[in-house]
């Protein structure tokens, strides 16, 4: 999912999230954000760093940010790219583009 906190401590960030299957994450080489205009532009690739959220299930994810002023809500598409640790491609997501101040279950 991808969401921009509603109260932050600087300058708005964009936070994108992806859910990594549990204990497939030694799997995984790299994960990418690719953030486009809405023509199809790549504007930035931003690496998620993967995050342990519940280590007694192994739950992990994915987590990158990136600078508001890249582009603005509803001007931009989005989509993770997943790579094996030899650079190989895995799969492609596109993330929920809003949730709701980042609130689980929205």
């Amino acid at each position: 999912r991808c969401d921009t906190a509603w109260t932050q401590d600087s300058k708005p960030q964009i936070t994108a999230y992806m859910a990594i299957p549990p204990n497939h994450a030694e799997q995984i080489g790299k994960v990418i954000f690719r953030v486009l205009d809405l023509d199809g532009k790549t504007l930035g690739d931003y690496e998620g760093k993967i995050e342990t959220f519940d280590a007694e299930g192994n739950f992990q994810r994915a987590v990158a940010q990136w600078p508001n002023e890249l582009a603005a809500h509803g001007a931009f598409h989005l989509f993770g790219i997943v790579d094996d640790k030899h650079s190989k491609e895995l799969t492609r997501v596109a993330p929920r583009m809003v949730s709701v101040n980042m609130q689980p279950g929205y």
